[in-house]
């Protein structure tokens, strides 16, 4: 699970795909499943104006076996899990903080 907190500071990056920004959003908060209507809600909540048309579905459905839709929304794949954990240590190694591995760590 990715914090909200570290969440919306990850979507505040410039740069990223609207692909990981998907992620992203789906990694965020509790780890059950995910509808589209949440992640678009949740992009627009960190300031992603174009979150509002996207088709999350879609993008998902693209995903290469990053994301799996289950019967209560989508949640992503530990291949999914690990293109998140990527920028999720990118972002924290360039503010210097370092990323705490083991059982119940939350990046």
């Amino acid at each position: 699970m990715l914090s909200e907190e570290l969440a919306l500071a990850l979507l505040g990056r410039e740069n990223l795909t609207q692909f990981q920004m998907v992620l992203i959003c789906l990694a965020s908060g509790s780890i059950r499943g995910k509808t589209a209507a949440e992640v678009r809600w949740f992009a627009m909540k960190a300031g992603v104006r174009p979150a509002w048309s996207w088709d999350v579905s879609s993008v998902l459905g693209k995903a290469r076996g990053r994301a799996r839709r289950c019967a209560n929304g989508w949640r992503l794949t530990p291949a999914g899990w690990h293109v998140v954990r990527s920028l999720a240590e990118e972002h924290l190694a360039v503010w210097g903080w370092g990323v705490v591995d083991g059982a119940g760590a939350r990046l």
